[in-house]
């Protein structure tokens, strides 16, 4: 399986349709989620409904490992269809159960699920701790292919913040350990991969040689045309990077080929985009406009995607090589809005200086220099700032590695001074030598522990605090929820959980930016943490999804507690942020008295009922009071 989740980094293709005729040929609940896996990546809303008919019974008669594999495959289904954080709970429930069934491999491969989406939402602090932690698992386990895929994602991280040499280096390895896995699949995405990031590079001989020897396996296997597509895109884009225009012109028009009479429009544009900035280079003007004005009509359903900003890019620096620089201008500031609103800093300052070349040719220095100037201090911003994840980044995955070395390390330093201790015991003839050789052991042992535990402490810090929201991450606050619930069954008193969810917050996102969504979730946090008491927790479950921890509330007092928090986050003016921005938040409330002792359920109920309140229109409270325990109570905004 992590050999088909790969294909998804680089490229718009999905992979390979399991045939439906699989489902029949095992009846185990594991094997029947496996074919789903596979075909949500074709058809994840049929997936995602074969998966819903079937989970009652997984439920009631599965054991943790066919519960394991339903969570990857609903995880699966859910990224498939554009459910974020569902998915994003569904593989880290897969992790958990694996965990308990001590299924190696379906561990590994739902930790890369995980890693893949958070990879995707540039979440990458998180993919450096999570993909470090089961690459140490998988190399220890033996599995090479898992080792290699997540090696990859360690790479794309890289790339994505700009870190050329670490993204090399990563992929290059990861390259190696697939070939000693002697798949041909997984060494075909290492080399698409490691392809990939040659080009972005600027090494484009070795990135040509790596992405013909892909195409050439993809051609081989028939896999889905929208792969061939984008494996020729790009392959042609580092054939003209490499000087040679003409072959590289060939491919693109293949490429062009292939998705015209498959009405894969996004691909087209893809490729279309990419033979304007080929005839650009080869001096072929107006060819380089009607590439990329075709482009453009491809897309223009959608005028906010990256996609078409890339195309608006193109067709941009086409016209000022054609001096027709007010339209040119015109594609710059519309380019630079949707990069703006995706958070691509870099982006904004190359298109940005194209813009000062447009107004310059008109003959407006004024703005040609501001516009230069501006773009200067944005490419320094955005290196500055992927210089920065990307040292926390490795600084994390290094404090991973360094734990597990550490742990290892102590382990033999302690079966080393016990042997030695043994051997000095039997060999002791006089009491005194027995004892001193034990106090130097202690001494030894204390030691290494307290290095030790100073060590751990540090790390700590990292693996319990989200680093955007300072409050306890989503690991901190469920163990914490655990062990709070253990304490108040032993004292007979009462508790309550509150998960909240941010209403609408992806259109906030695409409406102000990501930068803009950062600063909700922080001043989201900030009123919350106001509302509770000192012994009461919040932590952040990832994404837009928050959870609270109340020993000693009943589910009254909690969903009291949490309608003043709904009230309070509904009249919050976050104009500072962006203007006119507002935001609500829906709440979902469980007690004690929803669960049997176990705070995974007692989680679901406070989950259900969140999207619950969600479905009845947002902004509300939903709970099941103590004093009717027939129906479940809204409280609505006033």
């Amino acid at each position: 399986m992590a050999t088909r989740l790969i294909r998804l980094i680089g490229l718009l293709g999905l992979a390979a349709l399991a045939s439906p005729c699989a489902l029949a040929a095992d009846p185990g609940f594991a094997a029947q989620a496996d074919a789903l896996a596979e075909l949500s990546w074709n058809d994840p809303k049929q997936a995602s409904q074969g998966l819903m008919d079937m989970r009652d019974a997984v439920e009631r008669d599965g054991d943790l490992r066919d519960r394991a594999h339903w969570n990857f495959a609903y995880g699966s289904a859910q990224e498939g269809l554009g459910n974020v954080s569902v998915a994003e709970r569904s593989y880290r429930e897969s992790i958990s159960l694996a965990e308990q069934a001590k299924d190696t491999k379906q561990l590994l491969e739902a930790a890369y699920g995980l890693v893949h989406l958070l990879n995707i939402a540039e979440r990458f602090p998180e993919v450096a701790e999570v993909a470090s932690k089961y690459l140490l698992i998988a190399r220890q386990a033996g599995d090479l292919e898992n080792a290699s895929a997540l090696q990859q994602q360690l790479g794309r991280m890289f790339a994505a913040l700009g870190d050329e040499e670490n993204a090399l280096n990563q992929l290059k390895e990861a390259l190696q350990v697939a070939e000693q896995s002697r798949s041909a699949e997984m060494r075909s995405f290492a080399e698409y991969n490691l392809g990939l990031a040659s080009s972005e590079a600027g090494q484009y001989e070795l990135a040509r040689d790596l992405l013909e020897q892909s195409l050439a396996y993809d051609r081989e296997h028939q896999v889905p045309v929208q792969n061939l597509i984008v494996d020729l895109v790009r392959l042609g884009e580092a054939t003209g990077g490499a000087g040679d225009l003409v072959e590289a012109q060939k491919r693109l028009e293949e490429a062009i080929a292939l998705a015209k009479p498959s009405g894969f429009v996004y691909e087209e544009a893809l490729a279309m985009t990419a033979l304007s900035r080929l005839m650009l280079d080869a001096g072929k003007y107006a060819d380089a406009v009607t590439a990329s004005e075709h482009a453009l009509s491809l897309l223009a359903d959608d005028p906010r995607g990256s996609t078409r900003a890339d195309a608006l890019a193109a067709h941009g620096r086409a016209l000022v090589a054609t001096r027709d620089y007010p339209a040119a201008a015109a594609d710059f500031k519309a380019a630079m809005q949707v990069y703006e609103t995706k958070g691509k800093l870099d982006q904004v300052a190359s298109v940005r200086s194209g813009l000062a070349d447009a107004e310059a040719a008109m003959g407006n220095l004024e703005a040609a220099l501001a516009s230069s100037r501006r773009a200067l201090s944005e490419t320094k911003r955005a290196t500055d700032l992927s210089r920065q994840r990307s040292r926390d980044a490795l600084r994390i995955a290094y404090a991973v590695e360094r734990e597990a070395a550490e742990n290892e390390q102590l382990k033999a330093e302690i079966a080393a001074q016990t042997t030695k201790l043994n051997e000095e015991v039997r060999r002791a003839r006089w009491q005194n030598i027995a004892l001193s050789s034990l106090a130097v052991l202690l001494a030894v042992t204390l030691l290494v522990y307290f290095w030790q535990r100073r060590m751990r402490r540090e790390l700590l810090s990292l693996a319990t605090t989200d680093a955007l929201t300072n409050v306890a991450n989503r690991r901190a606050v469920l163990e914490y929820g655990a062990q709070q619930l253990r304490e108040c069954v032993q004292r007979n008193l009462p508790l309550s959980v509150v998960a909240l969810d941010i209403d609408n917050f992806k259109t906030i996102n695409d409406r102000f930016g990501h930068e803009a969504g950062d600063s909700v979730l922080r001043e989201v946090t900030q009123l919350l943490g106001a509302g509770i008491r000192k012994g009461d927790m919040i932590g952040r479950l990832g994404g837009e999804e928050f959870l609270i921890i109340l020993p000693g509330y009943d589910a009254e007092g909690a969903a009291s507690i949490a309608d003043r928090l709904r009230e309070a986050l509904a009249k919050t003016d976050m104009s500072h942020i962006a203007p006119e921005l507002r935001t609500t938040s829906s709440f979902g409330v469980a007690s004690l008295v929803d669960c049997n002792d176990d705070f995974s359920e007692l989680l679901r109920h406070a989950d259900r009922r969140l999207y619950r309140a969600k479905d009845v229109g947002r902004n509300k409270v939903v709970y099941l009071p103590k004093f009717d325990r027939t129906q479940v109570f809204v409280r609505k905004a006033t």
